[in-house]
C-alpha cells in the first residue's frame, strides 16, 4: 500500500503547491486533477497488468477498466436507517478513516429522503501526483490506496451531513469510482449527445463511428474482445481474436482503451464544451462550464503519465501522436522535437480557451473542427506502419498483426463515411484472421488511404513517410510520403524524391527504441 495521506492533507490545508499545473503548452482554468491522473493511472495498471502473460491478471486489468479506482472515487455507503430528509449533490459530508482522521467530501449525486444508501465522493487535491488518498475501484491490492478512506469495520462508522441533517450511522460501505474507461464507450449513448439528453442527436463526429459499427459502445466490444479472447460482434470492422496470443490481445486491449474509448471521450468533451457555451454565455460571466469541459478534453488527451515523466511520453493519445512523429518524421523539426500535430493541437487547445472565455461560442467551433481534423493523423500512420511491417516480415508476430488491426479500428469509420469500398480495402487487409496469417499489402494500404486524404482533410505533409530504423534518417523504400519529398520536408505536389535528415544521437536512439 502507498501512504500518501500527510502529504496531501498538508496540501490541502496550506495551500503550499501551485494550483493547475500545467498540461504541455495548456494551463487548465479549473481543477482537472482527478479527470487527468485518474484516467492516466487507470490506463497504466491496464497496461502492466496485460503485460503478465497470464488470465487472471487480463482479469485484473479488465476489472481496472470496468470498475476504475484512481478517478472520482467514492464510498457508497449503506445506512444504519433512512435518510431523516433529501439530500442534495455536492451537500457536504464528513467523515473519519480507519485512524480517526476528518476527512470531508460531498454527496456524489441527489438522494431522496429514507434513502439507506448515499454516495460520499473524495476530495482530490489539484496537483497530479497524489491527486486523492482513497483509491480502491477494481484496483488490485498492490496498486489500492486506503489512507483516506472512510473506515469500514472500526468505531468510525458515522458520518456528519450538513444542512441540518445530522451525525448518521452506517453499517458498511463500498469504495468505488465514478468515472471509468470502459464507461467512456458503455455510456456513449446519452454522453454522445448534447446535454446526455436521449432526445437529442448524436454530435455529428459520433455519427460515422455509429454507421460503421451499428452499436454506440464499439469502443468496450474492441477492448472486451481483448481481455478476454474472443470476437466482436459488429456490423462491420469486427475485431476476432479467439485464439490469439496474450501479446495480441494486451496490444488490442489497452489501445482500444486508450485511443478509442478515451480518444473519442477527448472529443466529447469539446463537443460539450461548446454546449456548454452556446447554452449557458451570458453578459457578465462567460463560460466556467465551457472552460471546465475543454479542461477535461485536454487532461483526457494529455494524461498525468506524460506530466509526471516527459521522457516516457504518456499512455494516452498525446504519448501517440509523439510515438507516430518519429516513426514518420512529422516533428516540428522533422524527426526531433514536439510532434507537428501536438504542437498544433495544443495552440488550437489554448486558442479555444481564449474563445470561450470571450463568449465566442461559434468562432470556437473552427478550433474543435481542426484538433478533430489533427487527432486522424496517428491512426493513420499507426495503421500505414503495421501495413509495412507486416508485409514485410515473412512471419510476423500476432503482436503486431493486432496492432495494425487497432489503429485501423480507429479510424476506419472516418475512411468509410468518405468512400465504403476504401475501407474495405483496409479492412481486409489488416483485419485478423483465423489463420493467424496477415494479409497486409503495404503498397494497397497506403493507395487506399492517400485516395480519401482530400476527405479526410488531412496532407501528404500530415502523414509524412516511415524513417528506416537502420539508417535513422533516410525514409523506408517505398514509404516516403506521398508528394514531392524535400530536404525540409514534404510538399503536397505530386511526384518523388529523396530526403535526407541531420539529426542528434539522442533523437536516433530514442527512434531506435521506438522500432524495437
Amino acid at each position: 500500500m502507498f501512504s500518501f495521506k500527510a502529504t496531501f492533507f498538508a496540501t490541502l490545508l496550506t495551500g503550499a503547491a501551485a494550483s493547475n499545473p500545467k498540461l504541455v503548452s495548456y494551463e487548465p482554468q479549473t481543477n482537472v486533477a482527478d479527470h487527468t491522473a485518474g484516467i492516466s493511472l487507470d490506463q497504466a495498471a491496464i497496461d502492466s497488468l496485460v503485460g503478465f502473460d497470464n488470465e487472471g491478471s487480463f482479469a485484473d486489468a479488465e476489472r481496472v477498466y470496468r470498475e476504475g479506482g484512481n478517478s472520482k472515487s467514492y464510498a457508497e455507503i449503506y445506512l444504519a436507517s433512512g435518510l431523516p430528509t433529501a439530500v442534495k449533490k455536492g451537500t457536504e459530508i464528513s467523515g473519519k478513516t480507519t485512524d480517526g482522521t476528518s476527512v470531508t467530501g460531498k454527496a456524489i449525486q441527489d438522494y431522496p429522503q429514507n434513502s439507506l444508501i448515499i454516495g460520499f465522493q473524495y476530495p482530490t487535491g489539484d496537483q497530479y501526483e497524489n491527486h486523492v488518498t482513497c483509491k480502491v475501484g477494481g484496483l488490485p491490492a498492490s496498486l489500492q490506496v486506503l489512507d483516506g478512506c472512510l473506515d469500514e469495520t472500526g468505531a468510525n462508522q458515522e458520518i456528519i451531513v450538513s444542512g441540518g441533517v445530522g451525525t448518521l450511522a452506517y453499517d458498511t460501505l463500498v469504495n468505488k469510482n465514478g468515472r471509468t474507461i470502459a464507461g467512456f464507450s458503455t455510456s456513449a449513448d446519452t454522453r454522445m449527445r448534447p446535454g446526455d439528453d436521449l432526445g437529442e442527436p448524436y454530435f455529428d463526429f459520433f455519427e460515422p463511428y455509429l454507421k460503421y459499427y451499428g452499436t454506440f459502445d464499439f469502443g468496450d466490444e474492441i477492448a472486451s474482445a481483448g481481455f478476454n479472447g474472443d470476437d466482436t460482434n459488429l456490423d462491420k470492422g469486427n475485431v476476432k481474436l479467439t485464439g490469439y496470443d496474450f501479446r495480441a490481445r494486451g496490444e488490442v486491449a489497452k489501445k482500444a482503451s486508450a485511443y478509442i474509448n478515451t480518444g473519442l471521450y477527448v472529443i466529447r468533451e469539446i463537443y460539450d464544451a461548446l454546449h456548454d457555451c452556446s447554452q449557458e454565455c451570458g453578459v457578465d460571466q462567460c463560460n466556467d462550464d465551457a472552460v471546465h469541459a475543454l479542461d477535461e478534453a485536454v487532461g483526457f488527451y494529455v494524461g498525468s503519465e506524460y506530466v509526471t515523466d516527459p521522457d516516457g511520453q504518456g499512455n494516452l493519445f498525446y504519448g501517440l501522436a509523439e510515438k507516430r512523429a518519429l516513426n514518420f518524421a512529422t516533428g516540428v523539426n522533422g524527426i526531433a522535437g514536439q510532434s507537428m500535430v501536438n504542437n498544433k493541437i495544443m495552440q488550437e487547445f489554448n486558442a479555444m480557451k481564449s474563445k470561450l472565455n470571450a463568449g465566442q461560442c461559434d468562432e470556437s467551433e473552427s478550433n474543435a473542427r481542426e484538433i478533430i481534423r489533427l487527432m486522424q493523423i496517428p491512426l493513420i500512420q499507426g495503421t500505414i506502419r503495421y501495413a509495412q511491417i507486416l508485409s514485410t516480415t515473412i512471419d510476423p508476430l500476432e503482436k503486431s498483426m493486432a496492432e495494425g488491426a487497432v489503429f485501423a479500428a480507429g479510424i476506419l469509420p472516418k475512411v468509410n463515411a468518405c468512400n465504403e469500398d476504401t475501407a474495405t480495402t483496409i479492412y481486409e487487409h489488416m483485419r485478423l484472421t483465423p489463420s493467424k496469417a496477415s494479409k497486409a499489402d503495404f503498397d494497397a494500404v497506403k493507395r487506399a488511404f492517400e485516395s480519401v486524404y482530400d476527405c479526410l482533410e488531412v496532407s501528404c505533409a500530415d502523414i509524412g513517410g516511415m524513417i528506416d530504423p537502420a539508417t535513422g534518417d533516410t525514409y523506408i523504400d517505398g514509404a516516403e510520403p506521398c508528394g514531392r519529398v524535400t530536404a525540409m520536408g514534404v510538399s503536397n505536389d505530386s511526384g518523388a524524391g529523396t530526403f535526407s535528415l541531420s539529426i542528434g544521437v539522442a533523437a536516433i536512439a530514442g527512434l531506435a527504441a521506438l522500432f524495437m
